[in-house]
């Protein structure tokens, strides 16, 4: 569980570094400031918001419930995909998030690994069905449909961003077991740098202009 492990530890390092110092109430510095994503940020060339607000947080529960799902799916799908497979959907889906996100609500701050939680819940969801567990037994496919759910009456959730890494993560962990099907697994991770790259040009092009 190498990348799981690696993925949470520097969540936390940097959910730290982002509280220390902080202002305001939610007692957030300027580095917080810095890696959410933000839509005119964006358009006016902030490209590493696209991957780096997932490593900011609202607050404690947000981080810590994020960080728990992740460790669970992780126990669960990294020892079959191996740490480079993991990351590779971890990655996808949180681009695949900033543009969901980005679509969603352009002008809103949106921070969080949901997205990244999303896409390897998916994944695993959708192992597990290849394997022959059925969807309401993998666990997680329940748990990422009520989260769904709940986005769409508690505020302050980006149901974009849930969407976009669900999608994201389905489509690249298809088209990674379709490449190991047919002895072809390098062909699993051209479609994930397909995927990431549609992902990042679709954010650019729904980032709105305006003042950063």
């Amino acid at each position: 569980m190498l990348a799981t492990k690696v993925i949470i530890a520097i969540t936390v390092m940097f959910y730290i570094l982002t509280s220390v110092g902080g202002k305001g109430v939610a007692q957030h510095n300027d580095l917080w400031d810095k890696l959410a994503l933000y839509g005119p940020a964006v358009h006016n060339g902030d490209w590493w918001r696209l991957f780096t607000y997932s490593l900011d947080h609202a607050n404690l529960l947000h981080i810590g419930f994020n960080m728990l799902i992740l460790w669970q799916v992780g126990i669960v799908l990294e020892p079959g995909s191996g740490p480079l497979r993991f990351s590779t959907i971890w990655i996808v889906s949180v681009l695949a998030g900033a543009a969901g996100a980005l679509i969603a609500t352009p002008h809103a701050p949106v921070v969080g690994a949901s997205g990244g939680v999303f896409g390897v819940g998916a994944a695993a969801t959708l192992v597990m069905q290849r394997q022959g567990v059925r969807f309401w037994d993998t666990g997680f496919g329940p748990l990422l449909g009520i989260d769904l759910l709940l986005g769409f009456v508690v505020p302050n959730i980006s149901v974009g961003g849930h969407i976009g890494g669900l999608i994201g993560g389905v489509l690249v962990t298809e088209g990674m077991l379709q490449a190991r099907r047919a002895e072809q697994p390098w062909l699993g991770y051209v479609g994930a740098v397909f995927v990431g790259a549609a992902a990042v040009l679709v954010a650019f092009a729904v980032a709105p202009a305006g003042v950063r």
